[in-house]
């Protein structure tokens, strides 16, 4: 495995590439991780979960390849393109460029573009689909996270990470928590009649039982992972949870939402000037603009 360097505080046994920088072991590696996952949220300025994602991939990296230098690196990503999907690919490259920065040899990397992979249609859920995924989900908990993903455009995250807090039941709003890396931001976003209805039956549930976090939807990751795909067998819809931000984004186009609301409510960042200096992104008029399209999902 390879030696770290400059940052981690060991000495680099060559600069030439082509001189094989000798493996350390795998014990003496992770103990130097809190140090790369630090460089990657603090200067990198990722989030922790993809920080954790990068730090799996650079694992996997120390586990294929014999000697880390350039020769080893070239035939193990060639390995990757080939036999990987180019999202797959795309990871790995991201994780080894902050690596190989980390450690003082951003050009063990940096030499290898990205993969850009043909554009291929969406093809978006109809209303019908919705219907028979949310007539087949077994519990209230479900239903109500289902029709507030599809009428808000939040993502699973966002959605799951509600606290009670971040609800305004009265004027139908949601706060998400804001995002903290550079790729993703949170603003504000609404729900309709039909989520209110569901969220409504199932926090009264909720409260019965008497709940045990302050999260609205409080899933662990498995129970939701299961009651997705039991729904998605029962259905026959192999729909995903982003497929209902899609529709979303979707829908209120066809509803007559310009793009650049329609981005704020999902929460990305606006691209053009007149949309990012020049549009009225206050709470009352993001409530207006949501409002007017009448958004409706099972009806």
């Amino acid at each position: 495995m390879l030696i770290l360097m400059g940052r981690v505080g060991f000495e680099p046994t060559a600069s030439s590439d082509q001189v094989n920088i000798p493996y350390i072991r795998l014990h003496e590696f992770l103990r130097n991780l809190p140090r790369f996952e630090d460089y990657l949220v603090l200067e990198a300025g990722l989030v922790k979960s993809t920080a954790i994602g990068y730090i799996r991939s650079i694992r996997f990296v120390y586990n294929q390849i014999p000697v880390f230098n350039s020769d080893e690196l070239r035939i193990f990503l060639k390995c990757i393109k080939e036999d990987k999907s180019p999202s797959r690919y795309s990871n790995i490259l991201k994780a080894l460029r902050h690596y190989t920065r980390f450690i003082g040899r951003p050009e063990l990397a940096s030499r290898y573009a990205f993969p850009h992979p043909p554009l291929k249609p969406k093809i978006i859920p109809t209303k019908n689909d919705l219907a028979r995924f949310y007539d087949a989900i077994p519990t209230l908990r479900m239903k109500a996270f289902f029709i507030t993903t599809a009428s808000s455009g939040l993502r699973r995250g966002e959605l799951l990470n509600l606290t009670i807090d971040d609800v305004d039941r009265e004027n139908r709003t949601l706060v998400p928590r804001s995002h903290k890396g550079y790729s993703k931001k949170s603003w504000i976003s609404f729900f309709n009649i039909e989520a209110e209805q569901a969220l409504n039956l199932h926090l009264e549930n909720r409260n019965k039982r008497g709940p045990k976090s302050d999260r609205v939807f409080p899933f662990g990751s498995n129970g939701f992972k299961r009651e997705w795909k039991t729904t998605k067998i029962k259905s026959k819809i192999p729909l995903k949870v982003k497929d209902l931000r899609d529709w979303f984004c979707s829908e209120m186009g066809r509803l007559g939402v310009p793009d650049r609301y329609v981005d704020a409510f999902c929460g990305r960042m606006p691209k053009s000037i007149l949309s990012r200096h020049y549009t009225d992104y206050s709470p009352e008029k993001l409530k207006e603009i949501y409002d007017k399209a009448d958004l409706k999902i099972l009806s």
